[in-house]
């Protein structure tokens, strides 16, 4: 129960964080407003779910867990270009990746941990194509932000990401393959991120 209320806890400091960028551009408004719904909703499972039957606690696996959730602290702020298709598509991908990566990390419901644990299989929704959809829709995420703003830092900051979130997957599957109904979902679906790819 402490650990549900830690991460409960984790999650209101993150939306408060996220509320108190400024300046802020109005286009990240939306946005804002997604993730804050989305993180009062995770932080409302992370109180009432399971205790998990088995967790992955090596201290590996925390690192790699946690870099992997608050690497978007340090991406530096930079001017937007002029291109104004470009950005406009840009924000939008943002906009409609990051509400995947919502969608997706609420579907998991009680399911949800920030460490891989031995929850509930969830197979439903993103998760009959992809088995990580949360972690592909933050890649392409970081890819658009990218766009809006490219900095040489943010380009070796999202690549890191991107190899954190491989590596979690790797990291979580280790620990879910123990599990009967993981292993026929894993049949069932083939992909981890990006449908008949990979």
């Amino acid at each position: 129960m402490l650990a549900n209320v830690l991460l409960a806890a984790l999650l209101l400091v993150f939306l408060a964080w996220n509320f108190a960028q400024i300046p802020i551009a109005d286009w990240l408004n939306f946005e804002l407003f997604l993730l804050s719904v989305a993180t009062l909703a995770l932080a409302g499972l992370a109180l009432c779910r399971p205790a998990p039957r088995r967790v992955d606690m090596r201290w590996r696996t925390q690192a790699i867990c946690w870099i992997s959730t608050v690497y978007v602290l340090l991406f530096e702020r930079v001017p937007i270009p002029e291109a104004v298709w470009l950005v406009e598509l840009a924000r939008w991908s943002r906009v409609i990746f990051h509400s995947l990566a919502m969608i997706g990390l609420i579907m998991l419901g009680r399911s949800y941990s920030l460490l891989p644990a031995l929850r509930d299989v969830q197979d439903r929704y993103l998760y009959r194509w992809v088995r990580h959809p949360v972690y592909m829709s933050y890649i392409v995420a970081d890819a658009a932000f990218l766009v809006l703003q490219f900095s040489w830092w943010n380009l070796a900051l999202a690549w890191f990401a991107a190899m954190l979130f491989v590596e979690r997957a790797r990291l979580e599957e280790e620990l879910l393959v123990q599990d009967e109904a993981y292993r026929a979902y894993q049949k069932r679906v083939p992909y981890r991120f990006i449908p008949f790819v990979v």
